[in-house]
């Protein structure tokens, strides 16, 4: 019986004890109590043998974390057998019956770690389950940062022998943590088969595609994109995270310095023995953590000041990018605006941002004896072109091809699928479309007469932020999708079903796709088109669209997608892009494209864009009642590039150089619109030069008010951004580059100073404050256009009634600015508009007013009002 209980304990049962370890019931030679003691004392043997199996599995668990604690289990039942195996040596030595209850005693402490072990194992085994049935995983065990917060969880324990081996299987784990966090410190390499360490190494593949799109460097990719912290592998219930985000750090700035030898073999090795020191307790210590990390982030953040900020003289290029981004150098913008107004004139074609680069900028450079300086080459102006017009493919003024080809004769070249290829193409044009505006799309597209009825072509107009222009995939459900991981895209579909009968059924398919994943997708039913010539005249409008309440005769605005196919309308319904345009982003960038299947060619393609408050009725077009974006309006995109030389994309990373040009765009609308203002200083219209009428000198007089007080607006508003908002940030970001002894402070200095400025532009924090200056400016515009448009005719004549208008519109703009200005934290700016309470006065002047015909105007408003008060008061 004793060699059968010891045998049963270490796992192998037998002819007295089934394998579910409990004494047969058939055996009589021991009693009912006794066989209580055994059956309780045999649950060891069981705890045994699940933990004996788990440990074998372990061995091939794609898991790390869950080898280093195997390991620990290993141990556990090699010292529980070698126990044992010291109570069976002493029970058979003894001349006298062992007490059952002396054998449980002698097992006292497995009798309560071996289960509690059992349940961990158990544990993982269900929550990896369940994870599976979640995310189409089949692991066996839990892995990853779910298996350390579960282990840290059961340290809280209140059974010490329990905590004791709970802490000690997540002590196993976090030696494994450890190791790793010490091989990416010192030599910035990730250690990780299984994909369960916080740092990330994107595939190269994918980074080698997004750098080649963005002309990245090989050294700011593996700072900005090779690697990254994945929050889902911290467990973030004890694990700090500024601890992880310091060694991401760490670790990309060992891989910069590599040229700068990173640690010395004494630094290493001071690394090594501080991790070292860490692993030898088995009580996870946070604090004792944060602060070995933190003073090797301190270490290597003053290397980096030694290596950027003093040896590139990042002081210097600061300077730079304020006379450049910031147009601290008024003179050099100046002068492009006075030598590219002929060319501003019209609407930016192919060439047009070469012309401007070469032929303007450079000229403008060399000029003012600068060209020769080194910053010279890093700095170039770019116009995104914002729509375009194929009337045919004979050229493609940069328009990319993934798998399409050109066919026909060259001035009557048409895009089709290439012969052999996956049976799809896409189109790209490669110019970044700003913000969240309505647009036209038009398609001239003709079927294959070759392709048989049963095929269904397809034709999707796609819109996507990934700046890579990766093709499109028709998938198994035959609907187009982008091919870029994590792209966030838009796409209207098209499924054509040609029938003998000359027609063909036309349904559209609009896809919202997010990380790669479809969040909103609609399909319209089918509509039955003539395609009796073969040709499928295509129009996908996006837009704001005019509806009114029937209940309460209210106007309400939506944004509308309508797709008509040979003047019939085969879906109008709501569709809303901004998904697309997160709010505060750092840009509204977007890339159109088309994808084509086999069995259509296409023959012209268009994209027009219309204006914030462009307006479409229900069914109509824009076109009909608004123009498309004017030449004045697409110039607005101009923007400075700048190519910074490795290191300083460290400090100036590629999110600030795009704030950078955002602020660069608005500063140089306004210098352009001040202009504009004063050339209408010499207008001859406001300067007759013989007597004239009444009516015309009143128009005159009307015109040279209101060009005054527009003058004072725009140079307060000029003088409130580059005094009050860029030269005092500006001051006091270089005092605190100054003062900083390390790249940390240096950086975070920096980026607080353009988040300032983009702040206190209102570019992003404020879109009531944005609208508000963007329509002052319009109006500004508006009247500097129609009065420099009269001095190019022959017989100007001034309209008053044009002037009074140009002059309500103004009053009404600025007065909503106003109003907006007060209530934000802009009080530098309203000292300088308001300094004699000019502004105020009116305004104030004006209320009654208004509020007299608002009451004039809704009496029965304000008697339902009334009543609803009462009613509530009698209901009080």
């Amino acid at each position: 019986m004793h060699h059968e209980l010891f045998f049963a304990l270490v796992g192998h049962p037998g002819d007295l004890i089934d394998d579910s370890y409990r004494i047969r019931p058939d055996v009589t030679f021991l009693s009912a109590p006794q066989k209580e003691v055994l059956n309780r004392l045999l649950q060891l043997g069981a705890a045994y043998s699940a933990l004996e199996q788990f440990t074998q599995h372990a061995a091939t668990a794609p898991s790390l974390y869950v080898r280093g604690m195997a390991q620990y289990v290993e141990r556990i039942l090699q010292q529980y057998a070698e126990a044992v195996a010291q109570l069976e040596e002493k029970v058979l030595s003894t001349r006298v019956v062992y007490p059952l209850e002396q054998l449980v005693f002698e097992l006292e402490e497995y009798a309560e770690s071996l289960p509690a072990v059992v349940k961990v194992v158990r544990a993982m085994h269900h929550q990896a389950a369940r994870a599976a049935a979640a995310d189409s995983k089949g692991d066996e065990y839990l892995g990853g940062a779910r298996l350390l917060e579960l282990l840290h969880r059961l340290t809280d324990s209140g059974f010490p022998r329990i905590r004791v081996h709970m802490q000690q299987l997540l002590h196993s784990c976090h030696r494994i943590v450890y190791k790793q966090i010490v091989t990416w410190l010192l030599y910035g390499d990730v250690i990780d088969p299984y994909d369960e360490f916080f740092i990330k190494r994107q595939a190269t593949d994918v980074v080698s595609a997004q750098s080649a799109a963005d002309g990245v460097s090989v050294e700011e990719e593996i700072w900005q994109t090779r690697y990254s912290l994945d929050l889902g592998a911290v467990p973030m219930s004890y694990f700090p995270i500024p601890v992880a985000e310091s060694v991401l750090f760490i670790g990309k700035s060992i891989q910069v310095l590599s040229h700068a030898k990173g640690f010395s073999p004494a630094e290493a090795q001071d690394v090594v023995e501080a991790f070292q020191s860490l692993s030898a307790h088995s009580e996870f210590n946070a604090v004792a953590l944060e602060h070995t990390v933190e003073r090797i982030r301190m270490r290597v953040a003053s290397r980096l000041y030694s290596e950027i900020v003093v040896k590139t003289d990042f002081v210097r290029h600061l300077h730079l990018l304020k006379e450049l981004f910031l147009l601290a150098r008024g003179e050099l913008f100046q002068a492009l605006i006075e030598r590219s107004s002929t060319l501003m004139a019209a609407k930016p074609a192919a060439k047009a941002a070469d012309e401007l680069q070469h032929g303007v900028w450079v000229g403008i450079l060399r000029d003012f004896q600068v060209d020769e300086q080194p910053w010279a080459r890093h700095f170039s102006l770019q116009i995104p072109e914002q729509g375009f017009r194929f009337s045919h493919f004979g050229a493609l003024d940069g328009l990319v091809l993934r798998r399409l080809t050109q066919d026909g004769p060259r001035n009557k070249q048409v895009l089709q699928v290439e012969d052999g290829g996956a049976g799809w193409g896409t189109a790209w044009w490669p110019h970044p479309q700003r913000d969240h505006l309505s647009f036209v799309s038009q398609l001239a597209l003709r079927l294959d007469p070759s392709t048989s009825i049963a095929t269904h072509p397809r034709v999707a107009l796609l819109l996507s932020r990934d700046s890579a222009l990766a093709p499109a995939s028709l998938s198994a459900g035959r609907c187009f999708s982008c091919d870029a991981p994590r792209s966030v895209s838009a796409i209207v579909e098209l499924h054509l079903a040609p029938a003998a009968d000359a027609s063909a059924s036309v349904a559209v398919h609009s896809t919202i796709a997010m990380n790669g994943d479809a969040q909103d997708a609609q399909v319209s039913s089918a509509k039955t088109v003539d395609v009796s010539d073969g040709a499928l005249r295509v129009f996908v409008q996006y837009a704001r669209v005019e509806s009114r309440d029937p209940v309460s005769a209210n106007v309400m605005f939506q944004r509308c997608l309508l797709v008509v196919v040979n003047d019939v309308i085969v879906v109008e319904m709501r569709f809303d892009l901004s998904p697309l345009f997160p709010s505060g982003a750092s840009s509204h960038d977007h890339y159109v494209g088309l994808a084509l299947s086999n069995g259509l060619r296409l023959e012209r393609w268009s994209l027009d864009k219309f204006g914030p408050q462009a307006t479409a009725l229900p069914g109509r077009s824009l076109a009909e009642n608004h123009e498309s974006l004017s030449a004045h309006d697409m110039w607005n995109y101009l923007s400075m590039h700048c190519e910074l030389p490795w290191p300083l994309p460290l400090l100036v990373s590629r999110d600030l150089v795009r704030s950078y040009s955002e602020l660069f765009q608005f500063c140089f609308r306004v210098k352009r619109v001040a202009h504009a203002l004063e050339r209408t200083w010499k207008s001859a219209v406001l300067r007759p030069r013989r007597r004239v009428d009444a009516e015309r000198a009143s128009a005159i007089a009307a015109a040279c008010a209101l060009r005054g007080r527009m003058s004072f607006v725009l140079r307060n508003l000029e003088l409130y951004f580059h005094v009050f908002v860029i030269d005092s940030h500006f001051k006091r970001c270089i005092a605190d580059v100054a003062d900083a002894d390390d790249f940390d402070r240096v950086k975070r200095t920096h980026e607080r100073f353009v988040a300032a400025l983009v702040k206190r532009f209102f570019l992003r924090h404020s879109r009531a404050a944005s609208a508000a200056v963007d329509a002052v400016l319009r109006c500004c515009w508006e009247f500097a256009e129609y009065l420099l448009f009269l001095d190019g005719q022959d017989s100007p004549e001034l309209s008053g009634d044009r002037v009074a208008l140009l002059q309500g519109q103004f009053r009404h703009k600025f007065g909503y600015l106003f109003t907006v200005l007060e209530r934000m934290d802009a009080r530098d700016l309203i000292l300088l508009l308001d300094f004699n309470e000019c502004f105020s006065r009116e305004l104030r002047d004006d209320e009654p007013a208004h509020g007299t015909r608002r009451r004039q105007a809704a009496p029965s408003s304000s008697s339902s009002l009334a009543t609803s008060a009462l009613s509530l008061e009698s209901l009080s």
